[in-house]
């Protein structure tokens, strides 16, 4: 095939580096801003459909709410969630909710059928294209592939935590907090939660991190996929993959038995190089919520904002530099922003205050659960919340003043 052929003789006006959920949202999305943008558009995926991403799966539904106002959402094998458990500070809660706030999903699947819904609207998908570097011009940016040179007017990086575009762009992720992560799949065991809830467990303070068990469909079959998530750098040192196996062990399950998982996550940080000439970065080449790794909701989250933004620049409105401004004033920077805030506290002392209050307070619990949904919170629910949330801490640090040996002479 010829690959000019396919993209067309002038290229694009813009070209966005990977297919998965931020570079298909953002297409999307900058297809309801521009529909006469489909002709000058074009996605670039080096792998081919359909090909997995290693990743727990779990979506939550503030996330696919990006693609049911595009009326995009992905009708594949889903275990749907309606609440979370977690085990924290020798205590567990579990909150559960009438409507579902989620669903776990195979990456293999998912993303297929999301390019396939891409395609159905216009969109230029060209699989089994690797991007090698990218060069600025005069206007826009040049982009060679393994398949041919392209030239674009803006470029989006949405080509995950490896990013090529964003070492292309000379961003590092320096200050960005990262996680090593393992995971397996695994058939149910007696011990394990509500096949409904995302069970997260916090309960070794050894570990700067979780293990999460959730439920899972693989080929029809229902099972549990397990895992351990790690943040880099946060004085834990002890290997993921061993963890896990104790943790497989402790539950009666053979850790030989399962194939093992690995990948990194790159989480958000706020002095980090997100656009630089015609490139703009999004998902998780940009970066995540690097408290809990979750990816998925975010990256769509992304595309939404991006497609909009994309849209303002090709009207002239606005700059790709602009971008971490646009980033900032959004919904989902404000929220980024405060999940690194909180795991850089988290990690830097406020570990046992946090877990106590999570725990010990149904409210909170409920709120995250009505948040991951995207659904209402009461304003009084919220102020109940927040005093909660101020009380705890200051008990806290209260007691551990009190505890304090005295300095004072006797």
């Amino acid at each position: 095939m010829d690959f000019h052929a396919v993209v067309g003789p002038g290229n694009g006006d813009v070209v966005i580096v990977g297919a998965g959920p931020a570079g298909v949202s953002t297409a999307l999305m900058l297809l309801r801003a521009v529909p006469s943008a489909a002709s000058r558009l074009i996605v670039l995926e080096r792998a081919k459909f359909p090909r997995d991403k290693i990743c727990a799966g779990a979506i939550a539904a503030r996330g696919e709410r990006v693609l049911r106002e595009l009326d995009a959402v992905p009708d594949v094998p889903s275990a749907w969630i309606h609440g979370i458990s977690l085990r924290s500070a020798g205590k567990e809660a579990a909150v559960e909710l009438t409507a579902p706030i989620g669903r776990v999903v195979r990456r293999l699947e998912y993303d297929a059928a999301l390019v396939e819904i891409a395609r159905q609207r216009g969109v230029k998908i060209v699989e089994d294209t690797q991007v090698v570097g990218i060069s600025p011009l005069e206007e826009g940016a040049q982009v060679e592939t393994t398949r041919g040179v392209l030239r674009a007017a803006v470029v989006v990086g949405a080509d995950g935590v490896g990013s090529v575009v964003r070492k292309a762009i000379g961003c590092d992720g320096a200050g960005s907090l990262r996680a090593q992560v393992v995971e397996v799949d695994t058939e149910p065991t007696s011990s394990d939660r509500k096949a409904s809830l995302l069970h997260f467990d916090l309960n070794d303070t050894t570990l700067a991190g979780y293990t999460w068990d959730f439920p899972t469909i693989v080929d029809g079959q229902r099972l549990m996929c397990r895992g351990v998530y790690q943040v880099r750098g946060a004085g834990d040192t002890t290997d993921v993959g061993t963890r896990l196996d104790a943790r497989l062990e402790a539950l009666g399950l053979d850790p030989t038995q399962y194939k093992r998982k690995r990948y990194a996550e790159l989480g958000f940080a706020r002095r980090a190089k997100i656009a630089k000439d015609a490139v703009l970065l999004v998902g998780e080449a940009a970066g995540i919520d690097p408290g809990t790794g979750e990816g998925i909701a975010p990256s769509l989250r992304y595309g939404a904002i991006a497609g909009r933004f994309i849209a303002e620049v090709l009207d002239g409105k606005a700059r790709v530099s602009d971008w971490p401004r646009a980033l900032a004033r959004s919904g989902l920077g404000k929220d980024l922003l405060l999940r690194s805030t909180v795991t850089r506290a988290y990690h830097a002392g406020g570990r046992s205050s946090i877990d106590r209050f999570l725990t010990r307070s149904p409210r909170a619990l409920r709120a995250g659960c009505q948040y991951f949904g995207n659904q209402p919170i009461p304003r009084t629910q919220l102020l109940r919340l927040v005093f909660g949330a101020v009380a705890q801490t200051a008990w806290h640090y209260v007691s551990f003043a009190n505890s304090r040996p005295s300095t004072s002479p006797m």
